[in-house]
């Protein structure tokens, strides 16, 4: 391996990147993992929070059990426990901003549980988010198309 000098994120480390700064890896979009989970969200969201099916069980099960083969297959999962697997499995893959403007929850740096993300201010950040921060702005070209815009 070679030494960056840095800390990296090393989930999917390239050799040939490293080596050369060229890679032919793609850039994984969706993966299983993120499939199996967003089912087993739907339908404890659908449940109202908490499901038993076991269609949702076995997919919340198949991506835990890889990474914690120990752990016994829960009887009920709840939207919580999906959302903080999901920022596990998922991390450092593009996903989980979308994952927190979605469902307002964020995982809590500190004690890994799942919190209201409006009013959490992470270690890195220096005031807490609010409605404002989930906005994002208006593209450039609707800003040229319409000057009456205006930023809040």
């Amino acid at each position: 391996m070679v030494d960056l000098g840095r800390l990296y994120i090393y989930k999917y480390w390239d050799q040939e990147a490293a080596e050369t700064g060229k890679s032919g890896a793609d850039f994984t979009l969706l993966r299983y993992a993120d499939v199996l989970l967003m089912m087993a969200e739907a339908k404890a969201n659908a449940d109202g929070g908490t499901t038993t099916d076991a269609d949702a069980i076995e997919a919340y099960y198949l991506v835990r059990n890889r990474a914690l083969p120990e752990e016994e297959k829960p009887t009920s999962i709840t939207v919580d426990k999906v959302l903080q697997e999901r920022f596990w499995e998922l991390a450092f893959e593009n996903q989980t901003w979308y994952d927190m403007a979605r469902t307002r929850k964020a995982l809590h740096a500190v004690t890994g549980q799942i919190v209201n993300l409006i009013g959490y201010q992470t270690p890195s950040h220096t005031a807490p988010f609010t409605e404002a921060s989930l906005l994002l702005p208006y593209p450039i070209r609707e800003k040229r198309l319409n000057p009456n815009l205006k930023r809040d």
